[in-house]
């Protein structure tokens, strides 16, 4: 099963009114192991931290102190939990340890950033099979999305691969990549943003061949709005 977050309070690819008090969830990631969910929000929520329990229960857990944290990824069972990070009115952002018990996020380069002049990171995974986190920029990295990088857990510090994620066709996504995630056995999977920016043409989820980084269309999964987050769950 994939599991996605979206605007308007969506999680699970459908609309769960009253449980969700916000309205821009921007990150999803389990904790392996377990049935816990953690949940970000974006800017227009003040870059919120919650969980969802295993027995259902919803978590406002606190505030990241950030404008928006438009990604989360678990490290692993015992974690940590790691967030990107941005201030408002900026399009820079950086890799930060978030707190699973208040939420509040500590940069892991106090200078802020990925390094490198990249920017603009709105999706982070890490594959299972190799312990490597990935993420991808958009627009306001280079111009286009989908530019293939890799994250120094340590550091905070980013490597631009020099690969961008490229359709079967040779197109890169239509929008910005937005979400990300693995399986077990190491396929990637992300989704694509901007559904209510460029028309309506958000909404499309691919596996990717991180071999090649060849994407393969899964479908439309919205009807054309924005897929902030996705997280496979086999």
């Amino acid at each position: 099963a994939i599991l996605m977050t979206g605007f308007g309070g969506t999680f699970a690819s459908f609309k769960v009114p009253g449980i969700f008090p916000v309205t821009s969830l921007a990150g999803l990631t389990h904790l392996p192991g377990t049935g816990i969910f953690s949940i970000s929000s974006g800017n227009v929520d003040g870059g919120q931290i919650y969980h969802i329990l295993s027995n259902g229960a919803f978590v406002g857990v606190g505030p990241t102190g950030y404008a928006s944290c438009p990604a989360l990824v678990w490290g692993g069972p015992a974690g940590p939990l790691f967030g990107v990070v941005e201030s408002l009115g900026s399009i820079g952002n950086s890799l930060a340890y978030i707190n699973p018990f208040t939420g509040a996020a500590t940069e892991l380069d106090p200078f802020g950033g990925f390094g490198s002049g990249i920017t603009g990171v709105d999706a982070i995974a890490i594959d299972p099979t190799t312990g490597t986190m990935y993420g991808s920029t958009g627009f306001d990295y280079d111009g286009s999305p989908g530019d293939v990088i890799t994250i120094d857990t340590t550091t905070g510090k980013a490597t631009d691969t020099g690969i961008d994620i490229l359709d079967a066709s040779g197109n890169p996504p239509i929008c910005t990549v937005a979400g990300m995630c693995f399986d077990l056995q190491g396929t990637m999977y992300v989704s694509i943003g901007c559904g209510q920016l460029v028309g309506g043409l958000g909404g499309d989820v691919y596996s990717v061949d991180t071999t090649t980084f060849t994407a393969t269309l899964l479908g439309n999964v919205t009807g054309g709005q924005s897929v902030s987050d996705l997280e496979a769950i086999f």
